[in-house]
């Protein structure tokens, strides 16, 4: 799949965008438990799986993640022409394995089914956040994050493959 650069600011809305944006990465971190990991304790092989997907990947922060009993490590970076990319690895034997390549999206980017399918299920939820999840295998997964009146976040999540939108009652996991 060939990643586009998916947001456009123009003059006076660039620092409200921006600002935006910046607000939009924080959302969802507090649903899963992370820990930031040092450039310099990335492990090789780590960064060769996910080059070798993304040759020109350029790593710029690191994450170990616990969930489902399983561990994770999220390589943040940038690929050719500075475009945000993000590597979702699971450790399988001892070895780390690329399981999800991701970037975040806007609603206007976001697949017309996908969009259906979310509003379905819930006609009235505006994300504050989109992430594509390509799982490498003709399946992605879009996750909707948002937040509530009491301020807690909220995940949604539509699995889209074989041209067909569907709406998960359960989070997705490798």
């Amino acid at each position: 799949m060939r990643y586009l650069p998916t947001l456009i600011f123009l003059g006076a809305g660039l620092v409200t965008g921006l600002a935006q944006a910046a607000d939009a990465q924080k959302i969802g971190s507090t649903l899963n438990e992370k820990v930031e990991l040092a450039l310099s304790d990335i492990p090789p092989q780590a960064l060769a799986a996910a080059k070798a997907i993304q040759p020109d990947f350029q790593v710029q922060e690191a994450e170990k993640e616990l969930k489902h009993g399983k561990t994770y490590l999220d390589l943040e970076g940038v690929k050719r022409g500075d475009v945000a990319v993000e590597f979702d690895m699971l450790l399988q034997d001892g070895k780390w394995v690329v399981v999800e390549m991701q970037r975040d999206l806007t609603v206007n980017a976001t697949p017309y089914g996908v969009m259906t399918a979310l509003r379905a299920e819930f006609p009235e939820f505006q994300p504050a956040r989109i992430i594509e999840s390509d799982q490498l295998n003709g399946t992605v997964v879009y996750e909707f994050y948002g937040v509530q009146a009491d301020g807690s976040e909220v995940r949604r999540e539509v699995k889209f493959a074989d041209d067909v939108a569907q709406y998960l009652q359960q989070e997705w996991q490798h």
